[in-house]
């Protein structure tokens, strides 16, 4: 299901850049050149957050809790 919507996600931004490179081929304007870094930029954050939501997937189990004697910690950090 991720991976749907990942696909539909992705699309939007690819198709504007390819739009954007037909304009930028026909005319040569500036604005379609800031676009194109835009919708890029887009497709790099999205890219990004399917990554991160992918490594956190992978994490099946949480480490077991471990025992922390506060006191000493703190008696330590306090000699410091």
């Amino acid at each position: 299901l991720m991976l749907a919507h990942a696909s539909h996600e992705i699309r939007t931004p690819l198709s504007r850049i390819r739009l954007g490179i037909e304009m930028l081929a026909e005319k040569n304007d500036p604005k379609y050149k800031t676009a194109l870094s835009q919708d890029i930029g887009e497709l790099d954050a999205l890219v990004d957050d399917i990554l991160m939501a992918s490594r956190l997937d992978m994490i099946k189990v949480l480490p077991q809790p471990e025992h922390v004697d506060w006191l000493a910690l703190v008696a330590e950090e306090a000699a410091h």
